[in-house]
């Protein structure tokens, strides 16, 4: 791609209509969503003007930028065209060490040889210090009965129990819907005693449904417990997939089955829509037996199909030295973490 150039901070109007152009695109991506933390934008512009690209990164601690899934509309072949050039940019920089970058490519998708021929145009490691990503994808079917035969025994029982006691799914659009969505969020977080931004979230609810509104691409969707929110999820659809996004549900009703018979429902909105499948949106593959994630991992298995790994991030070395002062400091959480946990 002759004649590439990186703009930090480029319109925010273009990217968003660069982004709604992108069906593969994830929310992650959304350039008017709002943030938890800092983000910096880049685009990929030619010389004749036009937009190929861009990538939102998160400003991390440690001088490092990381970039969840970037760049939206770039393919394997034209990947390192525009790394070449991301790395070119920030290397006359001088305010980052290292950037990180997952790339929204499944690993059976992204064949080695993408990998070796970006290796040749611009140096790069992996490292099991970052979360690599992965997730848990489930097939999906307008087949009722096979989707139904497709969850395990356990989620069976669970979505049938969810049924007789009367939790109704429903598509929530209205303000207070929202609110109710806001406040379920906050209280599950501060029961798991976890910090939680709740203005954060509900920005990001009220942005969301605006842009489902009217543009489609997703829903936000709830199940209710005597006219009272029971739990809730926002659902985002790609070319062939329902992505979940965030969700939440009641810890005081966590005797009942509220995510079983929500998440069933969901499936078959979005399969009923025409998606083939079901990205759970993350899977652990590292998470400790008997620990809350092991747990999650436990809950979406059990809706049949398989993890899905992704190529893990690409890690550049802006500024070697600060670099492995950023490993260094990643190991020493990596073993607090073990050691606390």
């Amino acid at each position: 791609m002759k004649g590439l150039r990186v703009v930090e901070d480029p319109p925010v109007e273009e990217l968003f209509t660069h982004y709604r152009q992108h069906q593969e695109a994830f929310l992650h991506q959304h350039p008017l969503l709002p943030a938890a933390r800092p983000r910096s934008t880049f685009g990929f512009y030619t010389d004749d003007g036009c937009l190929h690209a861009f990538a939102l990164a998160e400003r991390k601690p440690l001088r490092t930028l990381h970039a969840a899934f970037a760049p939206v509309g770039a393919l394997p072949e034209t990947l390192g065209d525009l790394l070449e050039a991301w790395v070119d940019y920030l290397h006359r920089q001088s305010s980052f060490w290292r950037l990180a970058v997952q790339l929204p490519f499944p690993t059976e998708a992204i064949g080695d040889e993408v990998l070796t021929a970006l290796q040749h145009r611009v140096s790069f490691r992996h490292s099991d210090l970052v979360l690599n990503w992965s997730t848990w994808v489930t097939p999906l079917t307008t087949d009722e009965q096979a989707l139904w035969h497709a969850c395990s025994a356990h989620h069976r029982r669970n979505i049938r129990k969810a049924r007789r006691l009367g939790l109704e799914p429903k598509l929530l659009s209205d303000d207070s819907d929202l609110e109710q969505f806001s406040f379920l969020y906050e209280k599950m977080y501060r029961h798991r005693k976890l910090a939680v931004k709740k203005e954060l979230v509900r920005q990001q609810l009220f942005a969301l449904r605006d842009h489902f509104h009217s543009y489609g691409g997703g829903a936000i969707l709830g199940i209710m417990h005597q006219r009272q929110l029971a739990g809730a999820v926002v659902i985002a659809y790609r070319k062939r997939s329902a992505f979940y996004f965030l969700g939440a549900s009641d810890p005081d009703l966590r005797a009942f089955p509220v995510m079983h018979g929500l998440f069933h429902y969901a499936m078959m909105q979005a399969a009923e829509a025409g998606f083939s499948e079901f990205d759970f949106g993350g899977y652990d593959l590292h998470a400790r037996p008997g620990s809350q994630t092991a747990n999650i991992n436990r809950f979406k298995e059990g809706f049949g199909g398989e993890v899905v790994r992704y190529v893990p991030q690409l890690i550049f070395d802006i500024r070697p030295a600060g670099s492995r002062l950023t490993d260094a400091a990643l190991r020493v959480r990596k073993w607090f973490r073990l050691y606390r946990g």
